[in-house]
C-alpha cells in the first residue's frame, strides 16, 4: 500500500509568540513591531531591532538541564518547538514509551542556518591579539591567545548541533539530516521527510528549521549585504513597517510531525493537512539580493492547483514583496509581518503559521508554503488542509 505523509502536529517560537495559538492569524497583524536589539549594544548600528524572543525555553524537552550551556540560540528555539510539536501531535516528548512508535526508529529532518560565535566569549580572544599596528597578531593567536577560547564555543558553532540536541534529548536516532541552504531549508528538510516515509524509511518524523539572526553576527551580515531595513529602535516604532527597503531581522523555529497517514488514523491522531508535492530550484550563481521572479514561479505551479493560498516571505521589504505578487498573482498570506525574516527558518515558520490560522478559520484546501533565499534559491510545498 502507497504510503502518505501528513501533518499531526506543529510547534512553533518566535517573536509573534510561543506555540500554534500565538502564531494564528500573523497575516493579519498590522500592530506588529520589532523591538530594540537585546542581545547586544546595537545604538551604533545600522539595524537596531529585530522581531525576538524574549527567552527561549527548552527546559520541559530537556534530559539534563546543566546541557543548557552547551546550546546555541537556535538550538534551544529548536528544542522548544520541536517539544511544542510533539506536544501538539498528542505525544508525550518526554516519555517514550508512550510514543506510537519508539524514538529511535522516528526520523529527524531539519534547516539550519550558520550560528556565529557567541561575541562575549570571542571579544576577550580578539583583545589580547590585536596589534596598534597589524590588526590580529597570528604569531600571538596560535599561542597564547588561543588558550581564551572556551572549550565549548565550537560546539555551538556548528550547523547541526541543533538537530543533534534535539536527537540527545529526545532519544531520536532514525533517519536524519540537516539542511542549510539560505531560505529554503526548512521546505527542503520537509521534502526529504516527505520522501523517507513515502519509502518507508520512517514511519513518523520531526521536520523543522530554526535559525536566530538578532545577535552582532547576524545583523552586521545582513546589514552588509544590504539585506537588511535600516531601522532605528524609535523608527521600528513609528514608521511604516511594509515599504521598508530591506528585511525586517528576525528570530525563530518551526517544527511539524509528519507521519504516515496510516499510522495517524491508527492512533486517532488529528490530521492537520496532507504533504502533497515538493519543488525546488537551486540558482547557481545567483546575484546577492537579486530575485528571480521566473525562478519562483515556476517552482510554486509545480505544486499548485487552481486557488490556492500562497505564503510569501517577501514580508516587510516592499520590492520583494512586489516581485513576489507579481510572479505568483492575487492576495499572498505574510506571517512574517509578525516575524520578521528568519532566514533558514523563514519558510517553515510561515507555513506553520498558515496551517494554524487556515485550521483555527475552518479552511479546508490547497495550501502553498513557498519559500526562496536573497541567493536565488526556491522551493514550494503544497499541503491539503483537513483539520
Amino acid at each position: 500500500m502507497a504510503r502518505r505523509a501528513v501533518i499531526t502536529g506543529i510547534g512553533l517560537v518566535s517573536g509573534a509568540g510561543v506555540g500554534r495559538e500565538a502564531h494564528i492569524g500573523c497575516a493579519d497583524r498590522l500592530d506588529a513591531r520589532p523591538t530594540a536589539l537585546a542581545l547586544f549594544d546595537g545604538s551604533t548600528m545600522p539595524v537596531q531591532a529585530a522581531f525576538q524572543v524574549s527567552r527561549p525555553r527548552p527546559a520541559p524537552f530537556m534530559k539534563r538541564r546543566k546541557d543548557l550551556k552547551l546550546m546555541s540560540r537556535d538550538a534551544q528555539l529548536a528544542l522548544q518547538a520541536a517539544g511544542l510539536a510533539l506536544t501538539d501531535a498528542l505525544i508525550a516528548p518526554m516519555d517514550p514509551d508512550a510514543w506510537p512508535i519508539p524514538p529511535e526508529e522516528a526520523g529527524l529532518f531539519m534547516g539550519v542556518g550558520l550560528e556565529p560565535g557567541n561575541i562575549t566569549e570571542l571579544g576577550y580572544v580578539a583583545a589580547d591579539c590585536s596589534s596598534a599596528h597589524h590588526g590580529i597578531d597570528l604569531h600571538r593567536l596560535g599561542g597564547s591567545s588561543i588558550d581564551l577560547i572556551p572549550p565549548l564555543s565550537a560546539l555551538k558553532t556548528l550547523p547541526n548541533m541543533a538537530l543533534a540536541h534535539i536527537s540527545i534529548n529526545l532519544g531520536m536516532m532514525g533517519p536524519g539530516e540537516a539542511l542549510s541552504p539560505w531560505g529554503t531549508a526548512g521546505i527542503a528538510a520537509l521534502g526529504v521527510a516527505v520522501e523517507s516515509i513515502e519509502r518507508g524509511e520512517c514511519e513518523m518524523a520531526l521536520v523543522g528549521a530554526s535559525d536566530s539572526d538578532v545577535d552582532l553576527g547576524g545583523v552586521s551580515t545582513h546589514a552588509r549585504l544590504g539585506l537588511a531595513a535600516r531601522l532605528t529602535a524609535a523608527q521600528a516604532q513609528s514608521s511604516d513597517l511594509w515599504s521598508l527597503d530591506g528585511f525586517v531581522l528576525g528570530e525563530g523555529a518551526a517544527f511539524l510531525v509528519v507521519e504516515d497517514e496510516a499510522l495517524a488514523l491508527r492512533r486517532g491522531a488529528h490530521i492537520v493537512a496532507r504533504v502533497g508535492a515538493v519543488a525546488s530550484r537551486t540558482q547557481s550563481g545567483a546575484a546577492l539580493a537579486a530575485f528571480d521572479a521566473g525562478c519562483l514561479r515556476t517552482v510554486v505551479n509545480q505544486v499548485r492547483a487552481g486557488g490556492d493560498l500562497v505564503t510569501g516571505v517577501g514580508g516587510h521589504w516592499a520590492a520583494w514583496r512586489a516581485a513576489e505578487a507579481e510572479a505568483l498573482g492575487g492576495d499572498l498570506l505574510y506571517p512574517s509581518r509578525a516575524t520578521g525574516w528568519c532566514a533558514a527558518a523563514s519558510g517553515l515558520l510561515d507555513l506553520g503559521a498558515a496551517l494554524a490560522t487556515a485550521c483555527d478559520r475552518g479552511y479546508h484546501g490547497g495550501l502553498v508554503g513557498a519559500a526562496w533565499s536573497p541567493g536565488g534559491d526556491c522551493a514550494a510545498v503544497r499541503c491539503e488542509v483537513m483539520e
